[in-house]
């Protein structure tokens, strides 16, 4: 962030030195920026650090930080995919620690429902949607998944 975002001069003033002092409500409000930055930084939260620069520099058109979203039950998901259940385990199963890190646990698995609208919009998702389809129906009746979201 360049400071003129903070200090409300212009970048010539700044960058040239000719800038010398600040008013007091400029002053203070930079005081106060200094220590809410510190305390981010302290915590460690990269989301907080964000949000501080967002406060600072205002919203950009058309973009939020904190992007509200759902989430869709393990169970359920299949369905938003398109695919049959035994063919979404297999993927699952052959993906586990991709689910289980994109996977939230409250009492049961649930998944983004950005995560399912970016994974379905994959140029080629048709594809690896049909290579577990087929693998599905080719799998025997005995033949168990091995399961990955318990």
């Amino acid at each position: 962030m360049h400071p003129t975002a903070i200090l409300n001069q212009s970048v010539e003033r700044y960058e040239t030195g000719m800038l010398k002092s600040v008013s007091r409500n400029i002053f203070n409000r930079v005081i106060v920026l200094k220590h809410q930055a510190e305390r981010a930084l302290a915590e460690g939260g990269k989301r907080k650090i964000e949000k501080l620069k967002e406060d600072i520099s205002g919203r950009k058109a058309g973009y939020s930080l904190y992007q509200a979203h759902g989430f869709t039950r393990f169970d359920m998901a299949p369905g938003v995919l398109g695919m049959k259940k035994k063919a979404f385990d297999l993927m699952v199963a052959k993906n586990c620690e991709i689910f289980r890190s994109v996977g939230r646990y409250t009492k049961r698995w649930y998944l983004s429902d950005l995560y399912l609208k970016e994974l379905s919009e994959k140029e080629f998702f048709d594809l690896v949607s049909a290579k577990y389809e087929f693998m599905a129906k080719t799998l025997s009746r005995s033949g168990r998944i091995t399961p990955c979201m318990l």
